[in-house]
């Protein structure tokens, strides 16, 4: 699968990721728990290429994990340097080895540090995107959703 972008496939994607084990590094700086997506749990379900995972506001990912992207709830948007907004539910990727800060505006997240690599429907990758609202992300408290260090 080719992202919109024209970039690497997932799958070629995926594989630079394990073997150079690069990150992106994300902030979350919004007032409520984001969902970023992280390397795939053994006990997921599904064929997805990566999981969820919960990002507490002001907490950052941690450098030696396979981060690459955000879940932008379907009442959120995303905004972009072109000053388009996106509305979710999409998933968000950022390019290995950057640092991204998220913040929100109203119902708006904004990127700062750098700019995002690929905005993604559920039918354009391999990765969960579900119908869900902010309020469903933020009572995502499973344990199995945690970021361990």
């Amino acid at each position: 699968m080719v992202d919109n972008l024209g970039m690497r496939s997932t799958q070629e994607h995926n594989g630079r990721m394990s073997d150079e084990g690069l990150s992106a590094i994300i902030t979350n700086s919004t007032d409520e728990n984001i969902i970023v997506y992280g390397p795939k749990r053994a006990t997921d379900s599904g064929n997805y290429d990566k999981s969820w995972y919960i990002l507490h506001s002001g907490e950052t990912t941690p450098s030696k994990w396979e981060f690459e992207g955000i879940f932008v709830p379907k009442d959120r948007k995303l905004g972009q340097e072109n000053d388009q907004s996106i509305q979710g539910p999409v998933a968000v990727r950022y390019p290995v080895s950057k640092s991204v800060t998220i913040t929100k505006n109203g119902d708006q997240y904004l990127e700062s540090g750098e700019h995002n690599v690929g905005v993604f429907h559920q039918t354009e990758i391999n990765w969960p995107v579900p119908e869900f609202s902010s309020e469903n992300c933020s009572k995502m408290s499973s344990h199995m959703y945690q970021i361990e260090d």
